[in-house]
């Protein structure tokens, strides 16, 4: 009896161990998709046909989406949204699918399988739709993060051949979002890192020299890794074109291209070298640090390992000062809070929107939108840093930023123009200088210059150092240009306006703007840096 007993307790143990954890199904839409779905042709379901028809791992006829989460026993606090490939007809679930969450299960990182609407190829554009729920399912994953143990700043993206395709258009497209936003399940922010397998479409059809119409390789494109056979139609120029995108802009990117493979083999091993694509793709995501031991943020619990990231936090908070103002316009009311002292100002006419993080202001230039804040003593400073993030609605045309004319000139403003990014300093009686400007042709060393685009955002940043007498100019921390100055200038004197959303003198913003900050100091490189991926 006690023999029994003990074998039963050691069964129970054993099994428990065994128990994996079970995978949650979410709906990307509770409510319903936002776009309803061109229906079948009967030439979309004989194609379907051709490669098998439908089965346990060859699925069709999704017009729920869903996201099933896939976590591993010890989660390392990175995920990855797998969508696998079926030429927008069906989705190879399996060998594209089930068995990639598996591998990365084993890596330790939590695997989310994104079952997207198909077939889409009757629509005009057939990776639209789809795409929409790759951006539903990141916000998902971003805010489920603190319940799923992951870190919101290392969710990928991992696509194969058609699934490819739209995680390639969900972490490079830069236009707006085309269903509306809900800001308890969507994030404006695209992948974290892409791994494009065996992809395409992102190439002229005539013309395999020069991408398609109205698309590009954005200067803040995640991490890629790309992996294509040699014998594989013309996605090896797919990848070979954007890799070289990549690197014209000085961003990190890794290609792999095997002499055979073919195409769509996913997780099959037939012995060829490129079965080995796994072990190579966790390499780089290694080396990268996207495989990275979670720190307190994602649910450490270590208390070395807390002690350790706390300190490195100390450290990089205290390279960059705080600044003597932050607006971070995701105000509710029309007051915009100073959210680091009192200089809080009036709203007037910009209206709340979607913002790179969080909530933002969207200024309208023809209803002179923008916000009002009072005279302090504390912005009467000559040296001082300037910094906003911001989303041009429409090509800019002396589009202000910020600017403290209102109430008398020769002080300061920000701007963007046609192909440039310009200000102006004064001392308060004269112009210092009203060519503080970078263009087109100032691309520092990441290729972009002062010729903006519209729909994506940029961090603007402007430092006047008057101990160097220079002015220093940044477009998402890389330094476009440094001029000198003559004179003692000031931000702002007695009886003037600071304002968002405009020079202060006529010159008002169509776009959107958010996390304006002002420091009393001359920020460096590195510091710049810091502010613009902290």
């Amino acid at each position: 009896m006690k023999s029994n007993l003990l074998s039963l307790l050691l069964l129970c143990v054993l099994t428990e161990g065994a128990v994996a954890i079970e995978p949650v199904t979410l709906k990307l839409w509770p409510d319903g998709p936002p776009t309803a779905m061109a229906p079948k042709s009967d030439a979309t379901a004989k194609l379907i046909q051709s490669y098998g028809g439908v089965g346990p791992n060859r699925i069709s006829d999704v017009s729920q989406p869903t996201i099933t989460v896939f976590r591993p026993e010890k989660p390392n606090g990175a995920s990855v949204i797998v969508a696998p490939g079926g030429g927008f007809m069906f989705l190879s679930y399996a060998h594209e699918g089930t068995q990639v969450c598996d591998w990365l299960n084993s890596l330790g990182v939590t695997a989310v399988l994104l079952k997207y609407r198909t077939p889409t190829r009757d629509e005009k554009e057939m990776f639209e739709i789809p795409v929409q729920d790759a951006e539903r399912a990141l916000g998902l994953v971003r805010h489920h993060a603190a319940e799923w143990k992951l870190d919101p700043r290392r969710v990928g993206l991992l696509g194969f051949s058609a699934g490819a395709n739209l995680a390639g258009h969900a972490a490079w497209d830069r236009g707006a979002r085309t269903y509306p936003q809900k800001p308890e399940l969507d994030d404006p922010r695209g992948p974290d890192f892409l791994v494009f397998i065996y992809g395409g479409g992102f190439l002229d059809k005539d013309d395999k020299s020069k991408f398609r119409a109205g698309f590009s390789i954005p200067a803040d494109a995640p991490p890629v890794f790309m992996l294509v056979a040699h014998d594989d139609g013309a996605n090896q120029i797919e990848s070979a074109r954007l890799y070289l995108a990549y690197k014209e802009r000085n961003l990190s990117a890794e290609l792999h291209i095997y002499a055979k493979g073919g195409h769509g083999f996913g997780m099959r091993q037939d012995g060829k070298p490129i079965s080995e694509w796994p072990q190579r793709c966790a390499e780089w995501m290694k080396s990268q640090g996207f495989l990275d031991a979670p720190g307190p943020a994602v649910g450490g619990n270590d208390p070395q390992r807390t002690a350790t990231a706390e300190a490195v936090n100390a450290v990089a908070v205290a390279d960059v000062p705080a600044p003597i103002a932050y607006w971070k316009l995701d105000d509710e009311g029309r007051e915009a809070r100073d959210s680091v002292g009192a200089h809080h100002g009036q709203i007037i006419g910009a209206v709340s929107h979607e913002g790179k993080i969080g909530k933002a202001l969207l200024f309208d230039r023809e209803k002179e939108d923008h916000v009002s804040i009072p005279h302090s003593p504390d912005f009467e400073i000559g040296t001082f840093t300037v910094s906003a993030w911001v989303w041009l609605t429409k090509e800019p045309t002396f589009s202000g930023i910020l600017g403290t004319r209102a109430g008398g000139e020769f002080n300061f403003d920000m701007k963007v123009n046609a192909d440039k990014v310009h200000g102006d300093i004064g001392d308060g009686t004269r112009w210092i200088d009203t060519k503080i400007n970078f263009y087109k042709d100032d691309v520092g060393s990441n290729g972009e210059g002062g010729d903006l685009e519209v729909r994506r955002w940029y961090l603007i940043t402007f430092v006047v150092d008057n101990e160097r007498k220079e002015c220093r100019l940044y477009l998402d921390a890389d330094r476009k240009k440094t001029i000198p100055f003559e004179g003692e200038p000031r931000l702002m004197r007695p009886g003037q306006t600071m304002r968002i959303g405009s020079t202060g003198n006529g010159e008002f913003m169509d776009g959107v703007i958010a996390d304006v900050r002002i420091w009393k100091h001359a920020l460096t490189d590195p510091q710049v840096r810091s502010v613009f991926a902290p």
